[in-house]
């Protein structure tokens, strides 16, 4: 993989070049852990259109292809936002796919602003959302501290709302789920973003052993 791959996969989203009419695309996979990229497209919240997070998409998909997991990415602009709105296709689609792969956590990407104050904010909705399994959160913090990522726990996107898919997915299918916020100053730069693309294989492969 290098940095022309990524730059050509993002494309895909910006593009919007996807013919799937739902707007999303459902990547099934045998796999224990789920991946998310609810705002890879424009989303619409609150009367207005807001920019969209293009960079999840690939990284969602690269991570997916590479471990074989299942993922789900938006791929066109369908006037809505599957992590605000109080019901949402997206979300829905995740729910009816639990039912053929029982996974065991589900991680959602997001990109925060180059100016906030962390590298990688993790939402748990403050615990609550890990469904008993506070392991989970404290290992991932950990995980990405220790290889000098400043990850922060709940700092503040704490993805509490039971709208949000991090939220809806944990209360409805009692499954734990981390609301993963990238820095874009983290991952602007495509060969850093390949650097924590590999960091985030090493930690999922370590994840699996736990759940």
């Amino acid at each position: 993989m290098n940095k022309e791959k990524i730059e050509e996969l993002e494309k895909y989203y910006i593009d919007e070049k996807s013919k799937a009419k739902e707007g999303f695309e459902l990547i099934k996979k045998k796999s224990d852990i789920m991946l998310s990229a609810p705002h890879a497209i424009r989303q619409f919240r609150n009367d207005k259109i807001k920019a969209a997070e293009f960079r999840t998409g690939p990284m969602v998909k690269i991570l997916g292809e590479d471990l074989g997991l299942s993922y789900i990415t938006r791929t066109g602009y369908r006037n809505d936002d599957p992590n605000f709105d109080e019901i949402n296709p997206y979300r829905t689609a995740i729910k009816d796919y639990y039912k053929e792969n029982p996974f065991k956590l589900l991680l959602d990407f997001h990109i925060a602003s180059s100016d906030r104050d962390f590298d990688i904010d993790l939402g748990t909705g403050d615990g609550a959302n890990l469904c008993s399994r506070l392991d989970l959160g404290d290992f991932v913090l950990n995980f990405l501290n220790k290889r000098g990522i400043d990850a922060k726990l709940n700092h503040v996107f704490s993805a509490s709302s039971h709208h949000t898919v991090s939220g809806d997915i944990s209360s409805f299918l009692k499954v734990p789920a981390i609301q993963m916020e990238f820095n874009w100053g983290l991952i602007e730069d495509s060969e850093n973003c390949l650097r924590i693309i590999e960091i985030l294989k090493d930690m999922i492969l370590n994840l699996e052993e736990i759940l």
